[in-house]
């Protein structure tokens, strides 16, 4: 199996295996439904010329909780694997740097898609009120959406062309650091200056370089697809800088690995430097401990600081003064004797008569 694949397979699992997937699709689907409420309300209150989707994907709940979907997805990829050590580990495997940032790509993408499903049943709501209050209440509502299939076909496509890029970048932001949270303010801060970009011509009018801003203007393209207006352009600007991000999210993945491998061996070097230089017991130590120096070699290390250690306790022992010579058989004896009478001396006192002892005590 591919490891990209697998990968994939494993990454898909922990969004739809574990709570947090369940609640990051319960918190978008609460506020689809919040947006399709508001819609249905002003269709109620006059004819509307767009289609459903059309007011579902301008209403001003939409670009609150779309540029968070993101941060949500892609916060923990690669910055928890960084954090708990793992992904240096992974990396050192026969698992190429490209393979890894795929995989994790491909099942947060994955998963985006995902998020979407349940708005394809909202051209089936109609019918289903239709069907409930007719079993309820014994008669038709009539109630009719209007539906163009073009208008979902346009709004899903330019979904997932930006939904695409996005995830690249929070991937890449992922990759930049080993904290969720930063990663997080890292993607929804450079999302927000993405889409603040396509307003500036809203806000400063039309000016020479207004193009460029009108070329990369998210919310123009929803609004052009989400119409049926379908263009080539926005899928080939979306579709490069997916790639492009992605590219430099690999590269800085491999650089970020070879300046570990390269602080790792300069920290090796900088160690066996000062277990070779004479008199640094604590080197040796600090060597033995940290990288793993063979005992023949510490050994080898420690024997001129032990040779010199002990030369001067031979040293000290030569000036200072002998002492004194002690008779042990001789000092036993007189212990002995001094033992043997404070027995007898004991065996003596109650031997004596109790009257005696009385007054002697008087």
């Amino acid at each position: 199996m591919s490891p990209v694949l697998t990968i994939f397979r494993k990454e898909l699992r922990s969004y739809v295996m574990t709570p947090y997937g369940w609640v990051i699709l319960a918190f978008v689907m609460a506020l689809q439904s919040v947006s399709l409420s508001g819609t249905l309300k002003a269709f109620q209150l006059a004819p509307q010329k767009e289609g459903i989707l059309f007011f579902i994907l301008h209403s001003p709940m939409f670009w609150f909780y779309f540029l968070f979907i993101f941060p949500l997805l892609t916060m923990r990829s690669l910055a928890e694997e960084e954090k708990t050590g793992t992904l240096e580990s992974l990396l050192t495997t026969p698992i190429k740097t490209w393979q890894v940032v795929l995989g994790k790509y491909f099942s947060a993408y994955a998963f985006y898609i995902i998020l979407w499903l349940p708005m394809l049943l909202y051209p089936l709501l109609a019918d289903w009120s239709n069907l409930i209050v007719q079993w309820i209440y014994g008669y038709d509502a009539g109630m009719v959406l209007p539906y163009r299939l073009a208008d979902w076909a346009g709004a899903y496509a330019i979904l997932l062309l930006i939904g695409a890029w996005f995830t690249a970048i929070g991937i890449f932001a992922s990759s930049m650091t080993g904290s969720q949270i930063i990663s997080g303010i890292i993607t929804i801060g450079l999302l927000v200056l993405i889409f603040f970009m396509g307003l500036i011509p809203v806000v400063w009018g039309e000016f020479p370089a207004a193009g460029i801003f009108h070329y990369m203007s998210c919310s123009e393209h929803l609004d052009r697809f989400s119409a049926g207006l379908v263009d080539t352009r926005p899928v080939v600007f979306y579709l490069t800088m997916t790639v492009l991000t992605l590219a430099v999210t690999i590269r800085s993945r491999r650089v970020a690995q070879a300046q570990g491998q390269g602080r790792a061996q300069g920290q090796g070097q900088s160690g066996q430097a000062q277990a070779g230089q004479p008199g640094r017991g604590r080197g040796i130590f600090c060597l033995v401990r940290g990288r793993g120096v063979p005992h023949a070699e510490v050994a080898e290390l420690a024997a001129p600081r032990r040779a010199h250690k002990q030369g001067g306790q031979a040293e000290k022992a030569q000036h200072e003064p002998a002492a004194p010579a002690i008779d042990r058989p001789g000092r036993n004896e007189a212990r002995h004797g001094q033992m043997q009478a404070a027995r007898e001396q004991k065996a003596a006192f109650h031997r004596q008569p109790q009257h005696k002892l009385a007054e002697k005590d008087q």
